[in-house]
């Protein structure tokens, strides 16, 4: 047993457990071997078939789309979360990148990487937000300056 060296014995940890009133077990999951370790059903693509998905998108195939996305969804929504530490502010920087991947498909150079570029996007995405933000909170600084208005500062951060 692996508690052995410890002293305790199952039946003392089971006690344990249940004074504490959670209800886990104490024996271990066997994990199941994968019948296919590589591609996980469901998984997102390989940096190369994301590549070649971006290439067909850029060209104008739109089921190709599919593919970009789950490629790239959770990398970005991950940096985006780090950069704005807010999920909800997150997940609107991450629809935001995506239009502007939509938009800017026509300007993906064929055979470039697609992760970098994404991520360029998502990058520039964000400094944008925080300047907008910057200017309206400095102009309501002003107008309440000029005006004698009630001030409302919103942290943003």
């Amino acid at each position: 047993e692996k508690w052995a060296p410890l002293g305790w014995s199952t039946r003392s940890i089971a006690r344990r457990v249940r004074r504490r009133g959670r209800t886990t077990s104490l024996r271990r999951r066997q994990r199941v071997p994968e019948a296919n370790p590589g591609k996980v059903p469901g998984s997102c693509p390989s940096d190369a078939d994301l590549d070649a998905a971006m290439d067909r998108y850029a060209q104008g195939e739109d089921r190709a789309f599919a593919i970009v996305h789950a490629g790239l969804y959770q990398r970005m929504r991950l940096f985006l979360l780090r950069l704005c530490r807010t999920q909800a502010l997150a997940d609107d920087l991450l629809q935001e990148t995506f239009l502007r991947i939509h938009r800017a498909r026509g300007s993906f150079s064929a055979g470039a990487k697609a992760v970098p570029w994404a991520y360029a996007i998502a990058r520039n995405a964000h400094t944008d937000f925080v300047r907008s933000a910057h200017t309206r909170r400095t102009s309501s600084i002003e107008r309440d300056d000029a005006g004698g208005a009630e001030l409302v500062i919103v942290r943003i951060r």
